[in-house]
């Protein structure tokens, strides 16, 4: 009897298990990518997707997909109005195959990205959670949601697209690390979301990849003790992590040095008026008191029970991780210019030990006090949740689009101007920089980069813009005023790429809304032609350019698709690889499988586009369902370390 007993409870208890998993997997996914698709699902909310950067992500994308990666030109200059971002591949890769498997425009999934990002960010936190002994089910089902529906990711979403894909292989990539340094399964998993990562935001993979070292550095007493008692050394904790780090961090800087249009370079354009803008728009949103609250009692909880490795491990990943805007906003305040504003999102440690900090309140209430104070403590940790996930609902939804609806529709008919006179296109600007410099690029930036976001690839790539006097232009000479902080080397740049176009018979145009003089201009020169909004200097008749239509909104069906079918798609193609090479309860690994699939597609790509495969064409599909076939025979021969891979889980 006795035995049957336990038998029941046995089974309870892994119905319960398979239960929570089945819970956490679900909200992980539906609650962050609810919220970020929730913007585009009310009515009010402006067409264009949030953030300024998004169109520069769209039109490069663009390219990649219909013209293949060489097609993305190398950009050497320093006016970001022409950067490509060449040493960025990852992004326009992820983008160009999934539209070759959905048939979606690369505009359509700039709305659908950030939900899809989200899901996989959550579901990564999740696992690394579920690396930490003493994270029960929901627990790690709290941390997935409060990471992935956080502040952080609400202003990642906004336009920094490359960051967000970067952010859920990175946390990713931390699971399969502590995995690993526990002697699991991770190694070969961590090594490939890591160089994955360098091919999506190398800035960002080059500080994890210091934050691996750490983690090592970290586990290097417990490796002195195995390695005393006779374990070899490549089986030591910091051994196996730190392979995990150099693999992937010298695989992937090889692959952007060599594989990629343009080699890595430092950031452009970033000004400290710049950085303080964002700070103050930013700053209040994190909550500060209840965010550091948090964080520090989910470090302290790590740190403060070592009866399993598993705690002290995450705390020498999460704890730096976290304290890494600290270390910028030193930097900044030294007089070095440094993104502090996106060291704060990529910071998805903070929410992550502030999910783990309210799990050991919890739990020491449930120990410690009668049983109705655990209760009031769940009661308390689902409304921080709901908070939590309010906040950051406040931050994405105030967050801009690219261009407000008339704008975009302005936009959108220039752009169909341009592409049915079928010539290169110079958009001559000449905007103010604005109080304090409060636009140093002299509006260049946003014309060019929302302009290419609505050409064809052809045409955006033979479209350009020109800093200054039209004049100076048809003269073929740069405008000069150096009494202007800033224009001439801006100025001189857009000149050089303009030039280049002026042998081809282009279309040049005027923007109203960025040159203050178009009126006199017009006077001056009687044959050119305007129809308000548009002067055009050479190029056919702008009577085409008459009242444009704000565009439609897209179909919350379509949006739901769209979604839908992009996160399958990564998922399928990365659960047999996260199967195979995680580590920990299926639940865990297949939470890895968004990630993963990320991880295995990008650099597949990269090599397909080298070998003279364009990923963005019907090779796409072929490419997907090769790995996706591949992953299931590897997680089909996981069998003979089945047993190894549960023992090392916490």
């Amino acid at each position: 009897m006795r035995e049957t007993r336990e038998a029941e409870r046995a089974d309870r208890g892994a119905s319960a298990t398979r239960s929570g998993s089945a819970i956490w997997l679900i909200a992980c996914i539906l609650i962050p990518s609810g919220l970020f698709l929730g913007r585009y699902w009310l009515d009010g909310t402006d067409v264009a997707p949030a953030g300024s950067d998004t169109p520069q992500h769209v039109w490069r994308s663009r390219v990649v997909a219909d013209l293949g990666l060489e097609a993305l030109p190398e950009f050497e200059g320093t006016a970001q109005a022409l950067n490509t971002n060449a040493d960025r591949p990852g992004l326009p890769l992820a983008l160009a195959v999934l539209t070759s498997v959905t048939g979606t425009d690369v505009a359509d999934l700039a709305y659908v990205l950030p939900a899809v990002a989200a899901a996989a960010i959550a579901l990564a936190a999740a696992a690394t959670a579920g690396t930490i002994a003493g994270v029960p089910w929901w627990g790690v089902g709290l941390a997935g949601v409060g990471v992935g529906a956080s502040v952080q990711v609400a202003f990642a979403a906004n336009g920094y697209l490359d960051q967000l894909l970067a952010g859920s292989l990175l946390l990713a990539a931390a699971a399969a690390a502590l995995r690993a340094a526990g002697g699991g399964r991770g190694v070969v998993l961590g090594a490939l979301l890591l160089l994955t990562s360098w091919l999506v935001h190398w800035e960002f993979a080059l500080l994890f990849t210091a934050l691996l070292f750490v983690l090592a550095l970290g586990c290097l007493p417990a490796s002195i003790r195995d390695r005393r008692a006779g374990r070899p050394i490549a089986e030591t904790p910091s051994a196996r992590v730190g392979a995990a780090a150099l693999g992937g961090a010298a695989i992937g800087a090889a692959g952007l040095l060599w594989g990629t249009p343009g080699g890595p370079r430092a950031p452009i354009g970033l000004t400290r008026g710049a950085v303080e803008r964002h700070l103050a728009r930013q700053l209040p949103a994190y909550r500060w008191p209840a965010t550091v609250v948090t964080a520090l009692a989910g470090a302290a909880w790590l740190i403060g029970d070592r009866r399993d490795a598993s705690r002290p491990r995450a705390a020498w990943l999460l704890v730096p991780w976290a304290l890494l805007p600290a270390g910028a906003a030193l930097v900044y305040a030294a007089g070095r210019t440094v993104p502090v504003q996106r060291s704060l999102s990529f910071a998805l440690a903070i929410p992550l030990l502030g999910a783990l900090g309210l799990v050991g309140a919890l739990g020491w209430l449930r120990d410690r006090t009668r049983p109705v104070w655990a209760v009031v403590g769940a009661v308390v940790v689902v409304v921080v949740l709901v908070a939590s996930v309010s906040i950051a609902w406040d931050a994405w939804r105030t967050r801009e689009p690219w261009s407000e609806d008339r704008q975009l529709a302005r936009f959108q008919a220039l752009g169909a101007y341009l592409t049915a006179a079928g010539r290169p296109a110079i958009v001559v600007v000449d905007g103010a920089p604005g109080p304090e410099g409060a636009d140093p690029h002299f509006g260049t930036v946003p014309v060019l980069r929302r302009l290419r976001a609505l050409l064809p690839a052809g045409q955006a790539l033979r479209t350009t813009v020109y800093l200054g006097d039209p004049d100076r232009l048809l003269a073929d000479a740069p405008t000069s005023r150096p009494e202007v902080p800033g224009f001439d080397p801006i100025a001189g740049e857009t000149w050089r790429s303009a030039r280049q176009l002026l042998g081809a018979d282009p279309t040049i145009v005027i923007l109203r809304s960025q040159f203050g003089r178009v009126d006199d201009e017009l006077r001056e020169h009687p044959t050119w032609r305007s129809n308000g909004g548009v002067a055009v200097v050479d190029g056919p008749d702008p009577t085409s350019l008459g009242r444009s239509e704000p565009p439609a909104r897209p179909a919350r069906a379509s949006l739901l698709g769209w979604w839908a079918a992009s996160l399958a798609l990564l998922t399928i193609s990365g659960a047999g690889w996260s199967l195979r090479l995680a580590d920990g309860a299926v639940a865990q690994r297949l939470a890895l499988a968004p990630a993963t699939g990320l991880a295995v597609l990008v650099p597949v790509c990269l090599v397909a586009e080298h070998l003279g495969v364009r990923v963005g064409g019907p090779a796409g599909i072929a490419v997907v369902l090769g790995v996706t076939f591949l992953g299931a025979v590897a997680a089909a021969t996981r069998g003979p370390e089945r047993a190894r891979g549960r023992a090392s889980s916490p």
